[in-house]
């Protein structure tokens, strides 16, 4: 149950964090040029992974799965077509997509490899 919360949780700051209108001065320094779609990697790899981390497979662990990945890079479409049509200083961007699912193909990826080697913590299947 409380890993149910904490992959809930996440799932609304990432909502918070995509459709505030943060002020963003234009002489700011970035560390990296595309340092928010590192962010939006990030984030998604975290969700995909906490969701991943709840799921009980029944008979098929590729299907449940299947339905994971395609759910979070859903998800991720949405608040970026809702950043557009809200019009309050944020704007769909493609990269940022593109961003998100290689992050979800990315918890993905090590969700099956550290399955394999059976290394969790909180997921027993």
């Amino acid at each position: 149950m409380l890993l149910k919360s904490i992959a809930f949780f996440w799932g609304l700051v990432i909502l918070f964090l995509s459709l505030y209108p943060f002020k963003v001065k234009e002489d700011s320094i970035q560390l990296w040029q595309h340092t928010d779609k590192i962010v939006h990697f990030l984030m998604y790899v975290l969700l995909t992974y906490l969701v991943l981390l709840n799921v009980k497979p029944k008979k098929c662990l590729v299907k449940e799965s299947i339905f994971v990945v395609l759910s979070c890079i859903l998800y991720g479409i949405v608040i970026e077509v809702i950043q557009e049509v809200m019009k309050l200083g944020r704007s769909f961007d493609f990269f940022d997509v593109l961003a998100n699912s290689a992050g979800v193909f990315c918890a993905l990826t090590c969700y099956f490899i550290l399955k394999k080697h059976k290394f969790f913590v909180f997921n027993q299947n």
